[in-house]
């Protein structure tokens, strides 16, 4: 693992560490290269149109983003600078593997019987090929599957009082998601509290909610909505994570619909 002084970039983009890994993580990846493949090829299909908005365009160059990733990450663990959102935002982004390969990572940097990370990899191969990332991606990543007014419907109650949204799989019961809610026109929230923001100190309604006991569903509760009105309401990814806090949206929810006359 590259060892820096805590004030050596001080200052300084974490992209210039980023590109200072590649010449650690390059020359393992390719000597190992045909070990990773199939692992590699997995993750790259789960994600592809999203890596490629990141000009990520195969297998191989996953492998070395992913690694020097991990080891960006680990250089903030050893200052003490990292902050577990960055990796949820990576793996939204379509880096999959992060929390396996920072395992690695660690547990290199802790066992001083390696000179080089070259002579750990097959450790980290052993490591990644005990995981079904076709499962963690089915299963783990939380997803909304539906909500309790069908999308784009064009008759909903204008009555109605709240909304219904429901995952696929068990989700951290955060208290102040509606706090994330946008909604066009605006939904009157009924009110459960207050939250002040300690850097501006404006403050915002948070709407009564409920959790399952599964944590699969998800309750707001809303004043009447207006009559014969188009609604557009929009759950960021960033608004929701699994049980473990481990993993955020795949994408955002976007919720429309029309109300009755």
């Amino acid at each position: 693992m590259p060892r820096f002084r805590a004030n050596s970039f001080l200052g300084t983009e974490t992209m210039l560490i980023h590109e200072l890994c590649h010449s650690f993580c390059d020359e393992p990846i390719d000597t190992y290269l045909d070990q990773l493949m199939p692992q590699a090829t997995i993750l790259y299909e789960l994600n592809r149109e999203e890596l490629l908005k990141h000009y990520c365009g195969t297998p191989r160059s996953l492998l070395g983003e992913l690694f020097i990733r991990a080891a960006v990450f680990q250089y903030e663990k050893d200052h003490n600078v990292f902050e577990v959102f960055n990796v949820r935002g990576n793996i939204r982004e379509g880096y999959l593997g992060l929390y396996q390969l920072l395992d690695c990572f660690e547990k290199y940097v802790n066992d001083t019987g390696y000179k080089k990370l070259t002579d750990f990899m097959p450790q980290i191969i052993s490591y990644l090929n005990s995981f079904d990332f076709k499962k963690i991606y089915r299963e783990d990543i939380p997803e909304i599957k539906y909500a309790n007014i069908e999308n784009g419907s064009d008759n909903v109650d204008c009555n109605l009082d709240s909304i219904v949204l429901y995952f696929n799989t068990e989700m951290y019961k955060y208290d102040k998601t509606t706090l994330d809610i946008r909604s066009t026109p605006g939904l009157e929230l009924v009110q459960a509290g207050v939250y002040t923001n300690k850097v501006t100190g404006k403050k915002q309604v948070i709407g009564k909610d409920k959790w399952s006991e599964d944590g699969k569903e998800w309750t707001f509760y809303f004043k009447k909505l207006q009559p014969d009105t188009q609604y557009e309401i929009r759950f960021g990814a960033w608004s929701f994570t699994d049980k473990k806090d481990k993993y955020i949206l795949k994408d955002d929810y976007i919720l429309t619909f029309k109300t009755k006359k």
